[in-house]
C-alpha cells in the first residue's frame, strides 16, 4: 500500500513537470509580408511572446517567387517589432496583426520581410492540477 502510493505520487508529479514543459514550449512561426499574423490558443491559458522580429534573418523564408536581390540581406531586424507585439498579445487568448511596412517600421528598404514571432502558452494560475493533461497543447495558425 505505502509502495503504490509513492508511486502514484512519482506519477502525478512526473504528469505535472510533463505538462509544464509541453505548455511552456516555445513555438516560432513566421508570416510573410502584408499577410494577417494569427494566433489562437486552443486551451486555457494566454499567449506569452518572447522574441518578435520583422525582417529577414534568412534567405528561405518567404522566399517563394520573390527576386533573388530582395533576398540577400539576412541582416535585418526591426528594433521596435517585440515591444508591440508584447504589448497587445501578452495575456490573450487570442491575436492578430498585420506583416506590413505600417505596423512595424521597414528596417531595410528593398528587402523583402517576414514576421517571426516565437511565444508560448502561460497556463491560468487558477488551473488545478486535474486539468493539467498531456491533451493540453498551444497551437499558432500561420
Amino acid at each position: 500500500m505505502l509502495c503504490s502510493c509513492y508511486m502514484l505520487n512519482f506519477a502525478v508529479w512526473m504528469l505535472i513537470l510533463v505538462n509544464s514543459i509541453l505548455l511552456h514550449f516555445n513555438r516560432l512561426d513566421h508570416k510573410c509580408l502584408n499577410a494577417i499574423f494569427f494566433l489562437n490558443l486552443h486551451v486555457d491559458g494566454r499567449l506569452q511572446i518572447n522574441t518578435a522580429n520583422y525582417g529577414r534573418t534568412d534567405k528561405t523564408t518567404c522566399s517563394k517567387g520573390r527576386p533573388f536581390e530582395q533576398l540577400q540581406n539576412t541582416n535585418c531586424s526591426s528594433p521596435n517589432a517585440l515591444a508591440p507585439v508584447s504589448k497587445s498579445c501578452n495575456r490573450m487568448e487570442s491575436w492578430e496583426v498585420f506583416a506590413t511596412h505600417t505596423v512595424f517600421t521597414d528596417p531595410c528598404i528593398g528587402t523583402y520581410k517576414y514576421l517571426a514571432i516565437s511565444y508560448f502558452c502561460v497556463p491560468p494560475a487558477e488551473c488545478p492540477l486535474t486539468s493539467l493533461l498531456p491533451t493540453h497543447f498551444c497551437s499558432g495558425s500561420v
